[in-house]
């Protein structure tokens, strides 16, 4: 419960100053815990940051997951319905990734980046050959990873430069586009 209320303090602070400025005292503060206690958990602000960014990633994982679970059958359906639910998590979370992109860009956060964007291509490469019913080629795989990669991309531009978008419908169509485009699987699972 301490760990929570702590992340949760911190989530707070971030998001309503929406600045990477922030001290373990303001978030012991407002987590209602001494800063000891803080420090027994998280050694320092990397670690905190860390953690935070662990948890974001990992209900970014968690919403893939279901989605794939529960997409329809069709395969461009179904990355449809990935990619919408992957958008709206985006969006849901907006003002939290506004702050931690500041703090990103001091910290060392991309092993854990890294980690879990490896486990998102492997649950849409899994979907997809399902879906299709054989194995991706090479070349399939490649494409799905520089798709995969070029959508965090321009999610990340978007939070840095007009962060509504990810909540505009228009963008999201875009981005759903661009996605299936440089996935461009429609040719080798229909011919």
């Amino acid at each position: 419960m301490t760990v929570d209320a702590i992340l949760e303090a911190t989530v707070h602070i971030l998001e309503s100053s929406k600045s990477a400025e922030f001290t373990t005292k303001q978030v012991a503060e407002r987590a209602g815990v001494s800063i000891g206690s803080l420090y027994q958990y998280f050694p320092n602000k990397q670690a905190l940051v860390s953690e935070m960014i662990r948890r974001k990633m990992l209900a970014l994982v968690g919403v893939a997951k279901v989605a794939c679970e529960n997409a329809p059958e069709g395969i461009n359906d179904s990355l449809e319905f990935v990619l919408d639910a992957v958008f709206a998590e985006k969006a849901r979370t907006i003002n939290l990734s506004l702050a931690l992109h500041e703090i990103m860009k001091t910290l060392d956060t991309q092993p854990i980046v890294q980690t879990h964007t490896v486990e998102i291509h492997r649950l849409i490469g899994d979907l997809i050959e399902t879906r299709s019913g054989r194995v991706m080629s090479d070349t399939e795989k490649s494409r799905l990873k520089i798709a995969i990669d070029g959508i965090e991309g321009a999610m990340s531009s978007l939070v840095k430069t007009t962060p509504a978008d990810l909540r505009d419908q228009n963008t999201i169509d875009a981005l759903r586009r661009m996605f299936l485009a440089t996935l461009n699987l429609k040719s080798e699972t229909h011919g």
